[in-house]
């Protein structure tokens, strides 16, 4: 999972399945390709799985990025303010992200940060402001849909991890 220019820098992650004999027997080449190179496991579609789940985040965010973009530029507010700002805040996505797999790990959502609840309000917020400047508003009422579904399921006091369970419905 890299742009073509990050192949065989430590930047680059490429991740392998299947035997792990043959992926040892390969560590030559695995080290040359990508910095990071796990072997996922033994089902060689487990890469996969995890490659798709990796994009998962990927697309999220881009399209996060580009909703409050859009939000910015319509408020007047600097597109240079809001990278650097963005960027600030990289260390407490990497703390949801963790946080998260750990309660969905131990199916445990209580939480000491935000809640369901806060999150809700807060995505209505975002709506109001989407709408009023005329922009797009699918991309949050999209999660605003899910995140009704687990309030109606009476969710509104545990984290916002707890949305894993509507993606697990199937």
């Amino acid at each position: 999972m890299a742009f073509p220019d990050a192949i065989g820098t430590e930047d680059c992650v490429i991740l392998y399945a299947g035997d792990a004999s043959i992926y040892e027997a390969c560590q030559v080449v695995v080290e040359v390709l990508g910095g990071i190179s796990p072997l996922v496991g033994n089902d060689p579609g487990s890469a996969g799985a995890l490659d798709n789940a990796l994009l998962s985040i990927y697309f999220s965010f881009l399209f996060g990025v580009i909703n409050g973009a859009a939000i910015c530029d319509a408020e007047n507010v600097p597109l240079s303010l809001f990278n650097e700002m963005g960027t600030s805040i990289m260390p407490v996505l990497a703390g949801v992200l963790s946080r998260s797999v750990d309660m969905i790990t131990n199916d445990n959502y209580e939480s000491k940060h935000s809640t369901l609840d806060t999150s809700a309000s807060a995505m209505t917020q975002i709506a109001a402001v989407a709408s009023g400047a005329k922009l797009d508003t699918r991309f949050i009422e999209c999660m605003r849909t899910y995140v009704s579904q687990a309030l109606d399921a009476g969710h509104g006091s545990v984290n916002n991890a707890v949305l894993f369970k509507q993606f697990r419905k199937a």
